[in-house]
């Protein structure tokens, strides 16, 4: 199973409760913060279904405070492979077009952005492969 982050802004609250890595400004580090969908940051939920909310901190103080957080996805490692043989295939799609004929400097610009991607997508999958 692997992880995939995405920055949120720190005024868009998590969904779920949990803890969370945060992006404090002032020492521009990561640090990991607990949160409740039912009293925010800085609250945790117990075994036992109870709260400690005594130490919340407000929205507007974790706006001051935070730049954003990061929300967890997790992936199983044979959708990156599939994923990445997908986009591949796209792109060679996409090189087909411009194949067997005189090109733009615009076209000529674009398929080497393409094959450099290829080429990336290509040592991305050779990783993911590991992880099949």
């Amino acid at each position: 199973m692997l992880t995939r982050f995405t920055q949120m802004n720190i005024n868009v609250r998590p969904k779920e409760d949990g803890s969370y890595i945060v992006f404090h400004k002032a020492s521009a580090r990561y640090e990991t913060m607990d949160f409740t969908a039912e009293f925010g940051w800085n609250t945790t939920r117990l075994d036992d279904g109870s709260t400690l909310s005594e130490s919340a901190i407000p929205d507007s103080e974790m706006a001051r405070w935070y730049a954003h957080w990061l929300k967890p996805y997790n992936i199983g490692s044979e959708n990156w492979f599939d994923q990445i043989e997908e986009m591949m295939e796209e792109i060679k799609g996409e090189l087909y077009q411009y194949a067997d004929r005189k090109l733009t400097d615009d076209e000529m610009w674009a398929c080497s952005n393409l094959e450099d991607m290829y080429d990336l997508l290509e040592r991305a999958k050779e990783y993911a492969e590991a992880y099949r």
